[in-house]
């Protein structure tokens, strides 16, 4: 009988052990910023960000333009689904930083002989200088730059925000 109880003992022991390990997954991921969340640059740009992609100039000049604190004035944006959606114009410094840093954390990765059609997404800045800077993709999954795509991984939070604001805008016809 001293041998049953030991036994079930140590069976409790171990749920509840198991139970805490459970319970304590470690720090949650960070949340996307709130639509009008504030003009703060968030995380860190990953080694394979959009941003660094080709060793654009264009994009540098961005990166450097936020990092002085000059938001571009505009930010240009469209998910396309078949021509059925509208453009998205941000020009609240906000909005243009929340796209910025949700933007960058848009990964490339190889070249691919994938392509869409039908669903063109596009998304570019308009410096403070007058500049523009943008990217075109097939759909969300590929970049096109010149005349190859790129596979894309991280895009999500972009295209969401960008629907968001789209289908505000539908909201109001």
């Amino acid at each position: 009988m001293k041998l049953k109880g030991l036994l079930i003992l140590m069976l409790c022991s171990i749920l509840m052990a198991s139970c805490a390990a459970k319970q304590d997954p470690g720090p949650a991921p960070e949340p996307a910023p709130a639509p009008g969340g504030g003009t703060e640059l968030t995380g860190d740009i990953p080694e394979d960000s959009i941003l660094y992609f080709q060793n654009d100039e264009g994009a540098a000049k961005l990166m450097n333009d936020m990092k002085e604190g000059r938001i571009p004035s505009e930010c240009h944006a469209m998910y396309d689904e078949m021509g059925a959606r509208p453009e998205v114009v941000m020009t609240d410094p906000a909005q243009v930083t929340e796209a910025y840093n949700r933007l960058s954390q848009m990964t490339i990765g190889g070249p691919t002989d994938y392509s869409v059609t039908d669903c063109y997404h596009y998304i570019f800045f308009k410096l403070q200088d007058g500049t523009s800077v943008g990217w075109r993709f097939e759909s969300a999954e590929y970049l096109v730059w010149g005349p190859q795509n790129y596979e894309v991984t991280s895009a999500g939070s972009i295209w969401t925000m960008v629907r968001g604001l789209q289908d505000q805008m539908g909201a109001g016809e």
